[in-house]
């Protein structure tokens, strides 16, 4: 599925298919999941738990490029409006979701994307954009009378590498940590 990131209703339509004839096959019971992703995976779980919030209890999202805020008035992929999805936007905020950027990911590189309406609204950088995102989640939900249940995490001394950050910033425990804690705990 090229851009799978960007794309919603095939994509994860054929993940959530192979999932859910995983958990059949293994006689496991269906229940919301954990979901991780980083960089365009971030992009993708993101997007998937806008559009099938009943299907991810936890998502903890590393270092995206870019973010479909929630604002209907803006186009997607920027905003939803023209975005697909099942369910109103309180069950999107009800899912517990921790985004994860390094403090020194403000290098753009050739793999970000860069275009004016994306810097100008989310920022130039993935850090930037990591706040806007959280920042926006949040402001929603209390405008909404609902708990902030996004959470930003900037990790210290670390840029945009994954298995860098995975060895110096103990990435990988910092989010198993956040996806198996019960919602208590928070």
């Amino acid at each position: 599925h090229p851009h799978y990131q960007r794309r919603a209703g095939d994509v994860d339509a054929a993940l959530t298919r192979t999932i859910l004839a995983l958990l059949e096959a293994r006689g496991v019971r269906d229940q919301a999941w954990l979901w991780f992703g980083h960089s365009a995976g971030a992009q993708f779980v993101h997007r998937y738990t806008l559009r099938h919030p009943q299907r991810v209890q936890r998502a903890a999202l590393s270092a995206a490029g870019w973010y479909t805020l929630p604002e209907p008035g803006l186009a997607y992929p920027y905003g939803l409006d023209g975005f697909e999805r099942m369910d109103p936007l309180s069950d999107v905020l009800a899912v517990r979701q921790r985004v994860f950027v390094g403090a020194l990911d403000v290098n753009g590189g050739d793999a970000l994307r860069r275009e004016p309406v994306l810097d100008e609204r989310q920022g130039r950088d993935r850090l930037a954009r990591a706040r806007t995102f959280v920042r926006e989640m949040r402001r929603l939900a209390a405008a909404n009378a609902l708990p902030a249940r996004v959470s930003l995490r900037e990790l210290p001394e670390a840029g945009h590498d994954f298995d860098l950050n995975m060895r110096r910033t103990r990435l990988g425990q910092q989010v198993l940590r956040f996806l198996q804690r019960e919602a208590a705990d928070d």
